[in-house]
């Protein structure tokens, strides 16, 4: 709630009026980023939390998933129309996806933005910024900013599987000679 104050002059037949008076403003955001997830390779989801950072193997692709929620409780005059998400990764990637649909009060969508693997040339730390901008019937915009950070690493290197039969060699019962089904046949 803030005050504004404006000058009015009002010129009439019998003279000029000039008043002061104060007038009270209330904007109100509706929308607000309710959960980001990261899926890692299409099988790895993990939920993000604000300022929060995600551990990252280089190598693997990645989707960020946001969700908006219209908070504008029950009022229905404040649906909030299709807006955009951006999605901007410090020195790496960025990307954009529309929010298609029509947000009813307390009512959510998801957006998903792919993004390719990080390198071996990449590990290092990312600052992620999500901006979520959405407009309401009358032209207002509404929107809400999220930031977390990614943390890529290098994927450890694989074991050895020095008779090149499958199996890595602090599995194998027999390092050095081929035996794929690990069948010990000397008893």
């Amino acid at each position: 709630l803030g005050a504004l104050k404006i000058d009015a002059t009002n010129t009439t037949t019998t003279g000029t009026e000039s008043s002061t008076v104060d007038l009270f403003m209330q904007i109100k955001n509706g929308a607000e980023i309710s959960k980001v997830e990261i899926e890692i390779d299409g099988e790895d989801v993990k939920t993000v939390s604000s300022g929060g950072t995600v551990s990252i193997e280089e190598d693997r692709d990645f989707t960020i998933t946001v969700t908006i929620k219209n908070i504008m409780g029950n009022l229905s005059a404040y649906d909030l129309n299709a807006g955009d998400v951006t999605i901007d990764i410090t020195s790496f990637a960025s990307g954009e996806e529309t929010i298609s649909t029509s947000l009813s009060p307390r009512e959510e969508d998801s957006v998903d933005i792919d993004f390719d693997s990080f390198t071996e040339d990449d590990i290092d730390s990312f600052d992620v910024d999500i901006l979520a901008l959405v407009d309401d019937e009358d032209g207002g915009t509404h929107g809400d900013t999220f930031e977390f950070t990614l943390d890529v690493h290098a994927k450890p290197p694989e074991p050895d599987d020095t008779d090149d039969d499958g199996v890595y060699d602090p599995n194998d019962n027999c390092a050095n000679a081929v035996n794929p089904d690990q069948t010990d046949i000397d008893g």
